[in-house]
């Protein structure tokens, strides 16, 4: 009775923080991946029947029959969300984006289960079981992802289920339909996302070789996971194929568009972020500091020591296996790519979980009370100062609302093209178009036109604003390509241009993580710096229109710089 009430308990805990300042933009659309998937879930439709449905060419819940060509997430999680949107009529855009908010929150509750059922699988505890559920619960990014209307929550549950349910395969007399209905659910870990392809091999690999089977048997195994893999795919992503079985040329043009961008074959401005960034450190500091916290951080490793010293048992050494390898295929391939945002390594998080409470576990049987207080406390801290950062309006929302108190009607402002540019409309009849606004982009090659265009702008301007440090906390980094650029941030920042910082909007998590990946501080709590005009003399400009220093300047590509 008592670890039931444990177990709701953790529940509730994880209910709340992922509910806790769930419209943490006040409706504002802040962020940009979740701004887009909401303008095509506003806008398909749910189709009058199944043929419909399968309908490629006409189907109007098909993204690019509504003018999106480029869309690369998962259909199964805009079909939910579009449905019971229709439900509660919620669908148009200014709705909807919640409804999505709900459903990551509600998709990663479900997660915290899955993990306690898979670590009770695993050694028939349910001691570490709730421990584990309970580090799930408390991890960061998890509760962060949770606030995001994006695929990622259905992504991560799904594929965490898939193992469960292949679990149970192998702790079985091998029933059939149990490996039918682990593909079925891997199949719509792919309709949430396509990234995950990468660990089916590792799906395929394990049906072969834990038991003694026939070659009947292991081909029947492997043909009945993968008809159920690709028969929820061609369901629930029917938009990937202009056929039964073909795929759509512009499914597999996005896919590969998509490829481009994260291995930087394809240069586009955001990966400029990740220039000079070391393959697998980077992800991993920022999984130990900022994804996890350093306190869990150190215990998931020593789960991981203890539990490679104490396993004997061979069905658990083969899914502590699994899950090892599934944690190391996602860490090296995604920890390799030129782009390695935070998100992408979020499915390993419910595995991590299952290290960090075994250790735990070790912990509590021990007689040291303080022992056991000191691990509470420190796995705790980092997940209650990190949602601090819900307790109070976005800094967007709070610039934008002092900047229409503070700056007069009229003022020219200098923002940043690639971000979104304040003050925001914050109500109907209190519109940003008061303001002269004028985009600058700093990701364009340094030229001489470049800089005469933007000094110009700036000659004319009242106010420099930034919104985030997506631009000053990139472009410095990669002086190669960007001397000039990175001139001008440090002027700017040293008020040697004229500008005085006379505001900064900042809602850390108690203490700064300005030092994190970019996607874990822009979305929901950036940092917003408000320059005036001050003393100006368009003299302190002509440094940046100097010729020869941006024949200096020479293009890289970021690829090149790893």
């Amino acid at each position: 009775m008592a670890k039931k009430i444990s177990f709701l308990i953790i529940v509730f805990i994880a209910l709340c923080l992922r509910l806790y300042g769930i419209n943490w933009d006040q409706s504002l659309h802040l962020h940009p991946d979740e701004r887009f998937l909401t303008m095509v879930t506003s806008s398909v439709k749910i189709p009058k029947n199944i043929g419909e449905y399968f309908d490629s060419l006409h189907s109007p819940m098909n993204p690019q029959n509504q003018g999106y060509d480029f869309y690369v997430y998962g259909t199964f999680p805009l079909l939910i969300t579009r449905f019971v949107g229709e439900l509660f009529g919620k669908t148009g855009y200014n709705e909807i984006f919640l409804i999505g908010r709900y459903f990551s929150a509600f998709m990663d509750i479900l997660t915290v289960i899955i993990v306690y059922q898979i670590t009770y699988l695993m050694f028939k505890k349910k001691t570490i079981s709730l421990y584990s559920g309970l580090c799930y619960a408390l991890s960061v990014l998890p509760i962060q992802q949770s606030h995001f209307y994006t695929t990622d929550s259905f992504l991560v549950f799904f594929s965490t289920l898939a193992i469960l349910i292949y679990f149970y395969y192998f702790n079985t007399k091998s029933n059939k339909w149990l490996l039918f209905a682990s593909g079925i659910i891997f199949g719509l870990t792919l309709a949430s996302k396509i990234s995950l392809i990468i660990v089916l091999p590792l799906y395929l690999l394990g049906i072969l070789f834990p038991k003694k089977k026939s070659l009947f048997n292991i081909v029947l195994s492997l043909f009945v996971f993968l008809i159920g893999v690709f028969l929820s795919f061609r369901i629930f992503q029917p938009y990937a194929f202009d056929s039964f079985l073909h795929l759509s040329n512009n499914f597999v043009k996005n896919i590969n568009t998509a490829r481009q961008m994260i291995t930087g074959d394809f240069d586009y401005p955001p990966n400029i972020q990740w220039a000079y960034t070391i393959p697998l450190y980077h992800p991993l500091k920022n999984i130990l500091l900022w994804g996890l916290g350093l306190p869990l951080s150190i215990i998931t490793f020593l789960g991981v020591v203890f539990l490679i010293k104490t396993s004997k048992k061979r069905e658990l050494l083969y899914q502590l296996l699994f899950i090892t390898f599934f944690v190391i295929i996602i860490f090296l391939y995604q920890g390799i790519q030129l782009a390695k945002y935070m998100r992408y390594f979020y499915p390993i998080y419910p595995l991590l979980a299952i290290f960090s409470g075994y250790f735990i576990s070790i912990v509590n049987k021990q007689k040291s009370f303080l022992l056991k207080i000191l691990v509470a406390v420190l796995v705790a801290s980092w997940p209650l100062c990190f949602i601090k950062i819900y307790s109070q309006p976005h800094t967007r929302y709070t610039a934008s609302n002092w900047i229409y108190h503070h700056l007069p009607i009229g003022s020219k402002i200098i923002a940043e093209e690639w971000d979104d540019s304040l003050p925001i409309s914050l109500n109907q009849d209190f519109y940003s178009e008061l303001y002269s606004i004028k985009p600058l982009n700093f990701y364009e090659p340094e030229t001489t036109k470049k800089w005469e265009k933007i000094t110009q702008t700036i000659n004319e301007a009242d106010y420099i604003i930034l919104s985030s440090n997506r631009q000053y906390g990139s472009i410095p980094k990669f002086p190669t390509r960007y001397l000039v650029a990175s001139l001008y941030y440090s002027l700017l920042f040293r008020e040697k241009l004229g500008f005085k910082k006379i505001a900064e909007f900042t809602s850390y998590p108690v203490f700064n993580d300005d030092q994190a990946e970019e996607s874990f501080t822009v979305y929901d709590h950036p940092k917003v710096i408000v320059f005036a005009k001050n003393h100006f003399n368009p003299e302190l400009l002509r440094r940046l229109t100097n010729q020869k220093l941006i024949n200096k300047a020479i293009y890289l590509n970021p690829k090149s710089t790893m």
